[in-house]
């Protein structure tokens, strides 16, 4: 879930349904062959929700075009350097969620 469970994420439903994949997902270590490999190129979150029926292989050549879509259109384009601060952002993230509201 470090893909999704993340402060910057929206978590809103959005009536674009393009604009909700790429808000409510994060890529990580988009340039880490270890992330892609122990990931099953699941590094790439936003283009697997963009294009599920394509083959994660393809998933690197379309990142960059989505991203330049994204800056044009002013959508949020969610990335982690890698897995440690995917993990870490999703920790900080789920840490948040345990703490009751009445506390704060």
């Amino acid at each position: 879930q470090i893909n999704h469970l993340v402060d910057h994420c929206s978590h809103a439903t959005h009536s674009n349904f393009l604009k909700h994949q790429v808000k409510t997902a994060q890529n990580f270590g988009r340039n880490s062959i270890f992330c892609y490999i122990y990931s099953g190129g699941l590094n790439y979150q936003i283009e697997h929700h963009l294009f599920p029926f394509v083959n994660h292989c393809h998933l690197p050549m379309l990142a960059p075009s989505v991203k330049q879509i994204c800056a044009k259109h002013n959508v949020p384009y969610h990335e982690a350097s890698g897995y440690c601060d995917a993990f870490e952002k999703h920790m900080r993230h789920t840490s948040k969620m345990g703490i009751n509201p009445m506390e704060k």
